[in-house]
């Protein structure tokens, strides 16, 4: 049935000259599913194809989406596609559940657009801001363990393990080995 879909969608996206595909980063690479889709593409021969990423993490550093960047900037040109750039987000790991601290980043990416709609490529002044920070400061790592060490950093998930009845079972190890009673120790 996955299969049934990649190809179809494979074929759907055919009759495009440029594609942007926008992706997570699951744990310093792309999904299965995504790795699965862009396995099933064809080289092109067509000069108009052009090809697109935007990858966006819950990491504060975008340094940790370096290895798919290099990956798909690879794999768009061995693919024979123009590349339209690589966009790496990081720092948005709650902006589905707290969508409204999110405007600013909002406004950016319709400027963005904007830009690529007039321009067909993504800006590099718009890569490079996207991709900030490349690297947490030692400072702010510092700054960041301190916060953690006395739970400030899990305030924001403490309250929505709470909302969803998750709060008493948070640090429950269902999948953890059972140990194990040799009767012979009673």
């Amino acid at each position: 049935m996955l299969l049934k879909i990649l190809k179809s969608l494979v074929k759907y996206i055919e009759d495009f000259d440029h594609i942007i595909l926008i992706s997570p980063n699951y744990v310093h690479a792309l999904p299965g599913i995504v790795i699965k889709f862009l396995e099933k593409l064809t080289t092109q021969t067509d000069s108009r194809k052009a090809f697109g990423f935007i990858i966006q993490s819950g990491y504060p550093e975008s340094a940790e989406s370096e290895l798919i960047c290099k990956y798909v900037t690879k794999l768009v040109k061995r693919l024979g596609y123009n590349s339209i750039g690589t966009v790496i987000k990081g720092e948005c790991a709650g902006i589905a559940m707290m969508p409204n601290m999110y405007h600013k980043l909002a406004k950016r990416f319709a400027a963005f657009g904007k830009d690529y709609e007039q321009t067909g490529a993504f800006s590099n002044s718009f890569i490079e801001e996207f991709g900030e920070p490349y690297r947490l400061s030692d400072s702010t790592i510092r700054k960041l363990n301190m916060l953690d060490k006395i739970g400030v950093t899990k305030i924001g998930w403490h309250k929505l393990q709470k909302k969803h009845g998750g709060y008493e079972k948070r640090l429950d190890a269902p999948f953890a080995p059972t140990p194990q009673f040799d009767s012979s120790d009673s």
